[in-house]
């Protein structure tokens, strides 16, 4: 059912209004179903699920997830990009980066003896979405998500965190509030309603800012975050009109009509990339 007072969008897009990344460890499982019994889907937040991993092949999270929500529920893979109303779950056997709006697998790699899948996903979620992106920190032991959340502070992105006292397993998140990088502290079951909230306030934002910037499409802005991603470069600090216009050149050229539809192509053809960063720079 959905949230008291939080309507579903009216236009329908693949592009996520937020990205949210959910951390979880030991008792999480439990912990996720509970958000997720409250989400509901037509509200443009794409979620990326991750895990600690698991000794057994199949991936538990999934198959249990499907069986708990009306979105759709995928395993990520390589280059997926990420959808709207899906849920993204990392691998058993591998780590999540995500980059351009793409998710990208890593071999799992340890600090200081420690798997830290959390941190590694939030850290390039905050790089990659900026205020677009939320991450959440569930049940679990041991501090994992705790430096990462910071990272999505810092970058301008939302951090919600269980309340300990209804987590299974209460050191993940107490260890984020014990280090001050919670937004919010909230039940399980209260999640879902403050993440439907942060995306109608990215909406809102969008909607009431200037129409020149280059953050009032969220299509435009998936075409900077994969020049930034791809060749280095942020070009946000350039005068919006003059960015807009510079683009545009490049999709009449290839006689593209939307920036979603060039966001893909970019996706496609890494060559484009180079000449799109070259007629940002030059004009």
């Amino acid at each position: 059912m959905t949230p008291q007072g939080i309507g579903k969008r009216t236009a329908k897009s693949e592009c996520p209004v937020i990205v949210a990344g959910i951390g979880a460890s030991a008792g999480g499982l439990k912990s996720l179903k509970k958000l997720f019994a409250n989400m509901p889907p037509g509200h443009g937040v794409a979620f990326v699920v991750i895990p600690h991993p698991e000794s057994s092949g199949e991936n538990l999270t999934v198959r249990q997830l499907r069986e708990q929500t009306g979105l759709a529920v995928v395993e990520a893979q390589e280059g997926m990009p990420v959808l709207a109303d899906r849920v993204h779950v990392m691998p058993t056997d591998k780590f999540l980066n995500i980059a351009g709006s793409r998710l990208t697998l890593h071999e799992v790699v340890q600090c200081n003896g420690l798997w830290m899948p959390v941190d590694h996903f939030f850290c390039s979620l905050a790089v990659d979405q900026r205020r677009r992106g939320c991450g959440i920190l569930l049940s679990g032991t041991g501090g994992d998500g705790t430096l990462g959340l910071s990272e999505i502070r810092a970058a301008g992105g939302r951090t919600l965190v269980e309340d300990p006292g209804g987590a299974e397993f209460p050191q993940m998140p107490q260890s984020a509030i014990d280090a001050g990088v919670a937004d919010a502290v909230l039940p399980a079951e209260a999640m879902a309603e403050a993440i439907l909230t942060l995306a109608e306030r990215v909406i809102a934002d969008t909607r009431n800012g200037p129409a020149e910037s280059p953050e009032f499409d969220a299509h435009l802005q998936t075409v900077l975050d994969i020049l930034r991603a791809k060749v280095g470069h942020d070009f946000r600090s350039y005068k919006p009109n003059t960015l807009v216009r510079r683009i545009r050149r490049r999709m009449t050229m290839g006689k593209i009509a939307t920036f979603a539809d060039y966001a893909r192509f970019l996706n496609e053809n890494p060559d484009e990339v180079g000449l799109l960063q070259k007629t940002c720079s030059s004009g």
